[in-house]
């Protein structure tokens, strides 16, 4: 998520600008500066373009392997499926162009009009997107283990298909005014994409709608989820039982990573945005911060393939089957339909296989 917020912040200097004065415009700054600021290029320099070429790869295959006969009938996997196109627009909006912005001193979207400002509403579509699909899928796991009555009418593609559509409807209302007011703004020779038109309360609003609401309500959902699965796995350590642990692990990990990676750089920008003499001039520490946050940031776009390769067996399975490897035969409950399962949680001790989940 590169913010128009902050985008003087790498513009009005390159990485050697940044090493020659401090935010109070001192000459030079001190040895601890300089090397926390060679630290944080080289971060980019090559950890960047790390994160780009594994984040396509791993979107990508996800993409086809969602894309599978036996796993496209599915809800879950066509917000997956969303879920990976979003990534992989974030990584190129925001990955790839702070590692071009890194060797040259120029985002993308310094260099044009029409640039500044696609770059700008892609950027903050796909992060607010990507943040609500993964809203959406939490939501769909409680209708699911709460409504089970209604899971076979609710989680279908043809539901999933239409709160996509929704959702994104939203989102391009939201972030269009960025086709009106930012542009390329030139203070002497130097030029770079940011507001034209002032519009302050937007970090905030950017901050809720990106990490905030959809934390709250993964959590919440997660909360729940756990709570149910906890009532219907209770009893001796069985096999069940400790599915159930590493399942709440699993979710638990999700929701922690997604707050930790996504909070800080919209915090940072908030705190930037409040600030009436940040943009005077550059201070190297807050640049530093941002730039390791957003680098943070970026792992929610890279690491997905891993987290559905390690937690869905069904995933798995047809990865190697794609690799031509031996699959683990799913037992009986793991092939569950929703009307199975539905028979099952209408009964007091009923148990659903995390498999179906």
């Amino acid at each position: 998520m590169k913010t128009t917020d902050l985008v003087d912040v790498g513009n009005q200097s390159n990485w050697e600008d940044i090493t020659k004065s401090d935010f109070h415009g001192h000459q030079k700054q001190n040895e601890s500066n300089h090397t926390i600021v060679t630290v944080t290029k080289s971060l980019w320099l090559y950890g960047g373009i790390t994160l780009v070429l594994l984040g396509l790869l791993g979107n990508i295959f996800s993409i086809i392997v969602l894309s599978r006969k036996r796993l496209r009938k599915s809800s879950w996997s066509l917000y997956l499926t969303v879920l990976a196109v979003s990534d992989i627009i974030i990584l190129i909006t925001t990955s790839l162009d702070w590692w071009f912005q890194t060797l040259t001193g120029k985002f993308f979207g310094d260099l044009s009009e029409p640039g500044c400002k696609i770059e700008a509403f892609a950027t903050y579509f796909s992060t607010h997107y990507a943040a609500w699909i993964m809203a959406a899928v939490a939501g769909e796991r409680i209708i699911f283990i709460y409504f089970p009555h209604h899971a076979k009418r609710l989680c279908t593609r043809t539901v999933a298909r239409t709160t996509c559509g929704i959702l994104g409807l939203i989102f391009t209302l939201c972030n269009l005014h960025f086709f009106w007011t930012i542009g390329i703004v030139c203070d002497g020779a130097f030029c770079y994409c940011y507001f034209i038109i002032s519009f302050p309360e937007w970090s905030k609003i950017d901050l809720i709608l990106s990490s905030v609401l959809p934390f709250f309500l993964i959590a919440i959902c997660n909360a729940l989820f756990i709570k149910r699965m906890m009532s219907l796995y209770s009893g001796p350590n069985t096999s069940r039982a400790r599915r159930l642990k590493s399942t709440i692990v699993m979710m638990m990990s999700i929701t922690i990573a997604f707050i930790f990676l996504t909070l800080p750089v919209a915090i940072l920008i908030v705190i930037a945005d409040s600030s009436s003499t940040y943009y005077q001039d550059t201070d190297p520490e807050i640049n530093t911060a941002f730039s390791v946050a957003m680098f943070l940031h970026q792992f929610n776009s890279v690491i997905n393939f891993g987290l559905y390769f390690l937690t869905n067996e069904r995933f798995k399975n047809e990865v190697k089957c794609m690799l031509g490897l031996k699959i683990t035969h799913l037992s009986r409950q793991s092939r569950l339909s929703y009307s199975t399962l539905s028979s099952f949680l209408r009964k007091r001790n009923s148990v659903v296989d995390m498999e179906a989940l």
